[in-house]
């Protein structure tokens, strides 16, 4: 028999509907790895390998959030979101 506190862990957790990230590292398993995680919890997850294809990203898919690499090969991570006109990200975290 399940109780209630049982219910609620199986419970499926809050979806964020609509939601868009773009990760941003140049470690290609971390990334698949922060992705998968992700779109486990239903964002639509764009990535990029450095701050050019980075800021590409950002133009091309608009997304609302983004997770950066601090030590990009071309850059580092806040120049994605420093660089991204029109304050195109509403929500960024970098590591």
């Amino acid at each position: 028999m399940i109780d209630a506190f049982q219910k609620q862990r199986l419970a499926p957790t809050a979806q964020p509907r609509g939601k868009s990230v773009l990760i941003v590292d140049n470690d290609k398993k971390l990334m698949q790895c922060l992705a998968r995680a992700m779109e486990a919890r239903g964002f639509k997850v764009t990535t990029a390998g450095s701050v050019f294809d980075g800021l590409a990203q950002v133009r091309l898919s608009a997304p609302e959030y983004a997770v950066v690499d601090m030590r990009l090969e071309d850059g580092c991570g806040l120049d994605v979101i420093s660089r991204s006109s029109n304050n195109d990200l509403t929500h960024a975290r970098s590591f």
